[in-house]
């Protein structure tokens, strides 16, 4: 922390520490503190440094809304240092006035130095504690500033001390009927934060409560923590983090236009790179028509859109008189593209994708497509299954997904996307006689463990298969994927099993209130109607039951996480070359 002096008057600058560098990158941070004098300039620059290391430790802070928090808090101190003078002042003129009133002997003379003496007493009670607030200040900015963990246990008392200083700015004069008191007390702090405070502040720990509740669930719950995170940052980057009293609900329906016209994968695009949302947007628009990058889809604005707004009714719930911003509609911006709707595969593209894993052995690689088709699981459920989880219930052979995982001994919750996708999975006979079940009840573990070498298993695996079908030409980007076996499967178990066992088997939740009646899982004649379904019209097994295991390139075998690249061996390599001459020179073809 130092300050240097301008012609403008002094500037306040906080070099980021070296372990927030990640998150709020190396530029410092500044405020201008305007013409003061040195000693008030460090007094401001000390408060400014503990306020600085106080919101850098929250995990939801960002960048922009701690140099919005900075120069806010900067401001205030100038209005508190002004409001202090002119409290003063206005006590010292109103004790003189009284004092002339009191020299003459008429009543109306002795009235007129009293009202002056009780406007002194309350002009000398507003700048008391005016002074009271800026000791706390500083008092709280000086513990923070040396140690970092003290943040956590003065929080609170720290936003009391600057919800003080709002209420003391709006209190009004005492009235004339109040008898003067030469030493009143300060007035007592508000409870909790107001409506004046700043949405960021409210919300912060509101969302970190709810991420802290969610990410007891597993990944999926996560993701979801992280969608609602990402939604309050975005909605303060486009509106502003302004106190909570100046939204309207046109707010939300600005929020949702600018994101029908923001790029979408901005951050990823070298041509938006530093720009904040609402200058991408704007730069997105100038650019020709055949340059312009695609916007977000209408569906994706509606998630940012529904992901924010339980944010804001649980600050309206914590803040009273603040407005519902979920009252009005928010009309979908035609600027916005079309939503993508996934598709099945078409039985081609599913013959050649099964045609292609059958040839490898790496299980990770030979079984996805087939488990994908034949059970209608998602990704994340696949990569999760383990040996102990293929077992019999009811005398037939399913895949339990009620249980949890087990992993180095201990019991953990299994990751899933909903309440109904806990349930039991039937089994063709397929999958038996090609050999799948007897490998996987083999298997001690992970039947897949080549995915859980990353922090998000789900994630790297739809990556390595999104990379596989693009190389086999069958990948439409977020309409024919992975996730697109799940459509295959229902449309081939609907006409043999019904709407609800098909339902069931994928984990969908019932449609009507019929459905929810009987058993919540797979019965055993619901199995038995699953395993008599032929297959898939069309599609072709007989590669796992013909083609011989195709072993993988030797980069691929001795590596992990092998990618899938139509990389020919070594052997084909050599084979193409032409042969060597007498003089060791390829010969021409």
């Amino acid at each position: 922390m130092y300050l240097w002096r301008r012609p403008g008057g002094f500037t306040f600058q906080l070099r980021i520490p070296s372990g927030f560098r990640e998150s709020f990158g190396r530029t410092p941070l500044r405020a201008r503190l305007g013409p003061v004098a040195a000693t008030e300039a460090q007094r401001r620059a000390a408060i400014l440094a503990g306020h600085c290391h106080g919101l850098m430790l929250d995990p939801t802070m960002t960048r922009p809304t701690l140099d919005k928090s900075l120069a806010a808090l900067a401001a205030e101190l100038r209005d508190l240092d002004r409001a202090s003078r002119w409290a003063a002042l206005k006590a010292s003129s109103a004790a003189s006035q009284a004092a002339d009133e009191a020299m003459h002997d008429d009543p109306a003379s002795h009235e007129l130095a009293a009202h002056f003496r009780t406007e002194a007493a309350a002009h000398r009670a507003r700048k008391v504690a005016l002074e009271s607030i800026r000791s706390r200040l500083e008092s709280l900015s000086a513990v923070l500033d040396r140690d970092d963990v003290a943040w956590s246990a003065e929080r609170a008392t720290y936003r009391e001390t600057l919800a003080d200083l709002h209420a003391v700015e709006r209190r009004e004069a005492a009235p004339s009927s109040v008898p003067p008191s030469p030493e009143p007390a300060p007035p007592p702090a508000p409870e909790g934060p107001t409506a004046d405070s700043l949405l960021s502040v409210v919300a912060a720990p509101i969302v970190k409560a709810r991420r802290d509740a969610l990410d007891q669930g597993g990944t999926s719950a996560s993701r979801y923590g992280e969608r609602v995170q990402q939604a309050l940052a975005a909605f303060l980057e486009i509106v502003g983090d302004k106190p909570l009293r100046a939204y309207l609900p046109a707010d939300v329906q600005e929020f949702a236009n600018v994101l029908g016209r923001l790029p979408a994968n901005r951050h990823k695009l070298k041509a938006f790179a530093g720009l904040t949302a609402r200058k991408a947007a704007d730069a997105n628009d100038r650019l020709p028509p055949d340059q312009r990058r695609p916007p977000l889809s209408s569906s994706a604005v509606k998630g940012y859109v529904s992901d924010f707004l339980p944010t804001w009714r649980a600050v309206a719930a914590t803040v009273p008189g603040v407005r519902d911003l979920g009252a009005v509609k928010v009309t979908a911006p035609r600027a916005a593209a079309p939503s993508v709707t996934r598709e099945g595969l078409s039985v081609e593209a599913l013959n050649l994708w099964l045609a292609d894993a059958a040839t490898y052995p790496d299980p990770h690689v030979r079984w996805l497509p087939l488990i994908g088709l034949l059970t209608g699981m998602r990704l994340a459920e696949i990569v999760f299954l383990q040996g102990r989880d293929i077992c019999l219930v009811d005398g037939n052979l399913v895949i339990d997904l009620r249980s949890p995982v087990l992993v180095g001994g201990i019991e953990k919750p299994r990751p899933l996307k909903t309440p109904t996708s806990r349930r039991l999975v039937a089994l063709h006979p397929i999958l038996q006689e090609v050999g799948f079940v007897a490998w996987a009840q083999g298997i001690e573990g992970f039947l897949f463990p080549e995915f859980h070498d990353s922090k998000d298993p789900a994630q790297t695996a739809q990556k390595r298969m999104g990379h596989w079908m693009t190389r086999l030409g069958i990948r439409k980007r977020q309409k024919q994927v992975f996730h697109s076996l799940r459509h295959n499967t229902k449309a081939w178990l609907r006409p043999h099993v019904g709407d609800r066992t098909a339902d069931f088997q994928c984990g969908h939740a019932p449609k009507t209130t019929g459905d929810k009646y009987g058993f919540r899982t797979l019965t055993a004649d619901e199995v038995e109607a699953i395993e008599r379904a032929p297959l898939p019209r069309g599609v072709e097994i007989s590669p796992y039951r013909e083609a011989p295991s195709r072993p993988l390139p030797k980069a691929k075998q001795t590596r992990p996480k092998p990618r899938f690249r139509n990389v020919p061996d070594l052997a084909e390599l050599r084979a193409r070359a032409p042969a060597k001459t007498k003089r060791g020179r390829r010969a021409s073809a």
